[in-house]
């Protein structure tokens, strides 16, 4: 946040000058996938690597 920087605009643990940035973003509807993705992921095992991540 804004209220965290020093009065130089910088990072109080850094200690760099915050830079402003803007990117697009993408946001979908997990919900109106989520089945399908549960039974690709049940089927290729593989997909996510590496494999203990599989559970997030």
């Amino acid at each position: 946040d804004e209220k965290d920087l020093d009065e130089h605009h910088s990072c109080p643990i850094h200690l760099k000058p915050c830079v402003p940035r803007r990117e697009e973003n993408y946001f979908f509807a997990l919900s109106k996938y989520q089945k399908r993705l549960e039974e690709y992921l049940e089927q290729n095992q593989q997909f996510v690597q590496p494999s203990y991540r599989l559970n997030e």
